[in-house]
């Protein structure tokens, strides 16, 4: 585990749920986002930090476009652990990011981590909307 989430001295290790599945039919699909939408707010965040960044992505589907990823950011690690696994894996990283779950509220939670959901499609992903889960879901 230490050696999947070692980054390079200044690179931040972003943990993005992608969360499709049920997310398509669940609230009307709500909170169900394409690939374009996910790659959008990394690159919004990466724009933000301006800094080298490690990407985790952490997700249950198992036809993932990973080589969309790859051609956007380069080297994008796809975690296929365990649930456990992967939980106690995102709580280790620097930034999670992703559609509203509980999954990364807990995650945040564990490891004090800053989380971001994203409810919508065009919106702006900002700094300071990161936070960490103290136990006030909402």
């Amino acid at each position: 585990m230490e050696k999947y989430l070692q980054a390079p001295d200044g690179e931040v290790r972003i943990a993005v749920h992608i969360r499709r599945g049920d997310y398509k039919e669940w609230l009307g699909g709500a909170y169900y986002f394409e690939d374009e939408v996910y790659i959008d707010k990394i690159q919004q965040l990466l724009t933000l930090l301006n800094r080298p960044a490690k990407i985790i992505i952490f997700t249950n589907e198992t036809n993932l476009n990973l080589p969309v990823y790859k051609s956007a950011f380069g080297d994008v690690v796809v975690s296929g652990k365990s649930v456990a696994e992967d939980h106690y894996l995102m709580s280790q990283c620097d930034y999670i990011l992703g559609p509203f779950s509980t999954f990364t509220l807990w995650a945040s939670f564990i490891g004090e981590t800053k989380f971001h959901h994203f409810f919508k499609k065009d919106e702006t992903i900002e700094l300071d909307r990161f936070r960490i889960c103290r136990g006030n879901w909402w």
